[in-house]
């Protein structure tokens, strides 16, 4: 093994990677912190007064709700990337916007996928990548590899509304979350998402508008496939 100044090789290129990838971060996360979009200064101060994570028997559970079916991989199209990126980034930082606690060193995210029609879907076409990735740069996790993120994964049809719900606790709490999964639907869930559902579908109104003016997609109608038509599957 060759060594610099009697320290491993190995082990100095190890420590700069994870440099580099704590600056970038940190980067990304102030990136997050600042996601704006014009006309949502006064949506945003909707949820000031609102502070997630909820606390539940001890344990932090964070809630993010998304409008619409999680999109597909799609790689080859930028400006369907870019739209992803900026909607999932700002949706999270602006409902996370209160939080003030630590990382999770080891954290599930609970996924589940609610569709209105009851068409059958392969869940692991969606690319659930947007999701992890403003999760992260908002700094409720870690970091994103397996020894500090896992996913689990549901798929909902014939519910009310096409949407993604999305649920980060501690690994240790897995267990205790889904045996109380009733108690925290009706007593955190349901009065969480009466008060807000009309900003979180505001704020996919400014996105799409947003992006619509200024990225070309190569299909305009995509930007309502994306999220509600369902003809990504």
């Amino acid at each position: 093994m060759n060594y610099l100044n009697g320290v491993s090789i190995v082990e100095i290129l190890h420590n700069i990677e994870k440099m580099k990838l704590n600056i970038v971060s940190n980067f990304e996360h102030t990136i997050a912190q600042n996601y704006s979009i014009e006309g949502d200064d006064k949506t945003k101060n909707i949820l000031k007064n609102f502070q997630n994570p909820f606390i539940f028997r001890d344990f932090p559970i964070y809630f993010l709700k998304f409008v619409g079916s999680l999109p597909i991989f799609k790689k080859e199209d930028k400006a369907y990337v870019r739209l992803m990126q900026h909607y999932y980034g700002l949706a999270t930082s602006r409902q996370l916007q209160n939080n003030n606690l630590p990382a999770l060193h080891s954290a599930v995210a609970i996924i589940e996928h609610h569709f209105e029609d009851n068409i059958i879907r392969d869940i692991d076409n969606r690319n659930r990548k947007f999701i992890t990735d403003a999760i992260r740069y908002s700094q409720v996790i870690k970091d994103d590899d397996i020894q500090h993120y896992s996913i689990y994964e549901e798929g909902f049809s014939n519910q009310e509304e096409t949407c993604v719900k999305v649920f980060i606790i501690p690994k240790e709490n897995l267990c205790t979350f889904f045996e109380a999964r009733s108690e925290i639907q009706k007593t955190l869930i349901q009065p969480y998402e009466k008060k807000y559902q009309k900003y979180m579908k505001q704020l996919f109104e400014l996105v799409k508008g947003n992006f619509s003016e200024e990225n070309s997609l190569k299909n305009e109608n995509d930007l309502e496939n994306i999220f509600i038509d369902g003809s990504f599957f």
